[in-house]
């Protein structure tokens, strides 16, 4: 077993985390609970307080069983090497390619402009500016009187 590989739990292995259907032992019960899908080998003996070797064992015996299966395999990816030409500096302004098909934004070429009728409705009632203005001179006329009854 490769200490990269990564571990997840089964349905079975949920269960008997959460519910304890069956007995297992101590170190099993303690690894099952530390395999989380994201930890290695390495990093779950760790975490479980447990040999790297007899936490390869204690897997193998939990995956015989059903209770866990592998997710992954991990491999060594060097940090140092990103596969030649391509070249990721975006510090550079570049000119913006044009969109394929010759494809531009804006309004949409199915969209009909407004009628006339449309445009009307759209503009406010002059009638309802009159409204909003008669309705502010009563409230001033209103507040006049208040005043000079006041006096």
């Amino acid at each position: 077993m490769d200490l990269k590989t990564v571990f997840t739990k089964t349905a079975k292995g949920v269960t008997q985390v959460n519910q304890k259907t069956q007995s297992l032992s101590k170190d099993l019960m303690k690894v099952l609970k530390v395999i989380d899908g994201k930890s290695t080998v390495d990093e779950l003996a760790d975490k479980a307080d447990i040999a790297s070797s007899a936490v390869e064992k204690l897997l193998t015996q939990l995956q015989k069983d059903g209770f866990a299966k592998v997710f992954e395999v991990r491999q060594d990816i060097p940090l140092t090497d990103f596969g030649g030409d391509d070249d990721f500096d975006f510090t550079t302004p570049t000119k913006r390619a044009a969109p394929a098909g010759g494809v531009s934004f804006g309004p949409s070429p199915h969209r009909k402009d407004a009628s006339d009728d449309q445009v009307a409705r759209a503009a406010p009632a002059p009638q309802a500016a009159a409204k909003v203005d008669e309705a502010a001179l009563a409230a001033q006329r209103a507040a006049t009187r208040a005043a000079e009854h006041a006096a």
